[in-house]
């Protein structure tokens, strides 16, 4: 799979792709609906005793449920955005399966319409209400699922990880991640490159394209990290999302040591708009970089936090600590 990057497509390929798929929609959606039909699909009140008027056909659940979750799952698998590869594995089958479903659905019902007059009552045989009865749940279970697949992975650290990743002084190595075109998919730091790798290699779909490794080292883990987050805003990365935080996004955790416009109080200019979490690691990172130690008081006294809610403050900035160095 190539990890170039895509260029503009043209303006006639949409246009095409646009009358291919309104032909495929109107027939996919007119054989759903058909079918829906032929199986007790039909006219229902939702509502009634709260809104009697109301009335819904449910066959049109049937096109709505799997070609939508067909499109959601073939997305997943083809764009690359799936952050593991069990993610992008379900979302292959389960996204081919999807369109499979719908081809042996405008199969059924073309094949009943043409049958009608053999049919008792002008009704599908009951395995064809059977199956098509369970679509509904079961798109509902697969979308579920993919959902939660496509969910970035818990933390993989505990608290004595999250405490060995707030020493700044040991040595941490900086890689880059190329492609056989030399294509820069991925840079990470860690202080052991070879298990980070691993783990990338079991949960990242995109590690297969992998051909060349580039590691530098650092003294220290503040000047790696440094050095990544100006790696991610200046090379783009195919692959990293974190890192890539603005002003304009306070809610992302900050990747680094901030180098962001400072106000008259000596902090950001919009430092109000950030959480507690992120103006904890802020004031965290910047102590560091002054060769200090931020203690749970100074915290409290700084951000105006009770006892408790600095603890958890600052158990969730260690978590992300952890994350990101381990």
């Amino acid at each position: 799979m190539s990890t170039k990057r895509q260029q503009a497509v043209p303006t006639w390929v949409l246009w095409t792709l646009g009358v291919i798929g309104l032909g495929a929609f109107v027939a996919t959606w007119a054989g759903w609906v058909g079918l829906g039909a032929l199986t007790g699909f039909g006219k229902v009140r939702p509502l009634p005793g709260i809104w009697d008027a109301l009335e819904i056909n449910t066959a049109v659940t049937l096109p709505l449920g799997i070609e939508a979750y067909a499109f959601l799952a073939l997305g997943a698998w083809l764009s690359g955005w799936a952050p593991t590869a069990k993610a992008a594995t379900f979302a292959m089958v389960s996204g081919l399966g999807s369109i499979a479903i719908g081809m042996s659905a405008q199969v059924a019902y073309h094949l009943l319409v043409t049958a009608r007059e053999t049919m008792p009552g002008g009704h599908a045989p009951w395995p064809v209400v059977l199956a098509v009865a369970c679509v509904p749940n079961t798109v509902l279970g697969l979308g579920s699922i993919l959902a939660h697949l496509l969910r970035p992975g818990p933390l993989k650290s505990g608290l004595e990880a999250a405490e060995e990743a707030l020493d700044g002084d040991r040595e941490t190595s900086l890689y880059r991640l190329f492609d056989s075109s030399g294509v820069l998919l991925y840079v990470g730091v860690s202080y052991t490159v070879e298990k980070r790798l691993q783990a990338h290699r079991s949960t990242a779909a995109w590690y297969s394209d992998v051909v060349e490794t580039k590691v530098e080292s650092f003294p220290t883990r503040w000047l790696a990290l440094e050095a990544e987050l100006e790696a991610i805003r200046t090379e783009s990365p195919l692959y990293n999302v974190n890192g890539r935080w603005t002003t304009s996004s306070p809610s992302r955790p900050l990747e680094g040591p901030a180098e962001l416009e400072v106000g008259n109080t000596g902090r950001p200019v919009n430092w109000e708009d950030w959480s507690p979490v992120v103006q904890a690691r802020w004031l965290i990172e910047r102590a560091e970089q002054e060769g200090r130690r931020l203690g749970r008081g100074q915290l409290m006294e700084e951000l105006n936090l009770t006892e408790h809610r600095a603890k958890q403050v600052i158990s969730e900035v260690r978590k992300q600590l952890a994350e990101r160095v381990q």
